[in-house]
């Protein structure tokens, strides 16, 4: 059931009024009423209230909720929750949902030192989309994919990674960071040593430093390096605002570069020695000085050779990277 708007906080309190069934069958709940001038709070949680089988609760709600609006709510088999609530407003609701294993979480208000979440037992969790250093020494131990996100420009890769003990553990990890990031590559390889997909977003909207063509990835040979040391590695995607290649969308300049990240190397040669032994699928989204959006290029290697499966141009903004 998914509720937007005054109407459909009505139609379905009136629904679950004539037939109590209704809300009884409710697994999947997405509330999103961010855009509500003034979200009717004492309704919704009037709504909540009568959902006692939830399974995938997705809930956002405006600004300057009260910190305990979650308080006295329990889901027997709730397993997936994503909320963009302070993160201080969630303790008791958290502890009160042992079922859970996905947990979707916005940024958070308070500064990283005073995030509570930093000793919440998040032991059951699998699925984690979250700030990184809001997780600080949080051992999170059955982590297996793990989104971080909004980090706070004060706090480097390579240390918050160093003060996350589930690092270890990752397999699909995707990392957001900024264009002055020169070791962003480094600070993960060093810690996630089982990693087997590797999703790299920059925000080229937010940077500490005044921009310019320098970029972690455009170090060809500290670069491979780092690519070398994740055995496991298969899938790499890569956003960047900087210009990729000097021709945009061209295969023969794409290949050079994904070249020496793969092998260390400069030449343009499909087979090679040095290929990373387990990397078949290389993204990137690129600007290109012509196209609003850029590009997207996909690479994939099979039977050792790599080859490009699809350029797009000027992709649309949302598109799924």
């Amino acid at each position: 059931r998914a509720i937007s708007s005054m109407d459909d906080i009505h139609d379905f309190l009136d629904d679950t009024h004539r037939d109590p069934a209704i809300a009884a069958a409710v697994t999947d709940l997405v509330v999103d009423v961010t855009t509500m001038e003034a979200a009717p709070l004492h309704l919704l949680h009037q709504l909540l209230s009568i959902v006692p089988n939830l399974v995938d609760f997705i809930l956002l709600l405006p600004p300057d909720v009260p910190a305990d609006f979650l308080a006295g709510f329990s889901y027997h088999a709730l397993t997936l929750f994503k909320t963009n609530i302070p993160h201080r407003c969630l303790l008791s609701f958290m502890e009160n949902h042992p079922t859970l294993t996905t947990l979707c979480l916005d940024s958070c208000e308070r500064a990283d030192p005073a995030c509570p979440l930093r000793t919440q037992d998040l032991s059951a969790i699998v699925t984690l989309e979250c700030p990184l250093g809001c997780l600080h020494k949080n051992p999170c131990r059955n982590l297996v994919r793990l989104t971080a996100g909004q980090r706070s420009s004060t706090c480097g890769i390579p240390a918050a990674f160093k003060a996350f003990p589930a690092a270890a553990s990752l397999v699909y990890l995707t990392v957001e960071f900024f264009p002055d990031d020169y070791d962003v590559l480094h600070g993960i390889v060093v810690a996630t040593p089982m990693l087997r997909k590797l999703k790299l977003l920059e925000q080229h909207h937010v940077t500490r430093q005044r921009s310019h063509a320098r970029r972690a990835w455009n170090d060809f040979a500290g670069w491979s390096r780092c690519l070398s040391k994740l055995p496991h590695l298969e899938e790499l995607a890569l956003r960047t605002a900087a210009a990729f290649v000097p021709v945009p969308a061209s295969s023969a300049h794409e290949r050079t570069v994904l070249m020496r990240w793969v092998t260390g190397e400069k030449g343009r040669g499909r087979r090679c020695k040095s290929n990373h032994p387990t990397l078949h699928h290389i993204r990137v989204w690129y600007r290109a000085r012509d196209l609003n959006n850029g590009v997207i290029t996909y690479w994939s290697r099979y039977s050792g050779d790599w080859s490009n499966s699809f350029i797009v141009r000027d992709p649309a903004p949302g598109t799924l990277f």
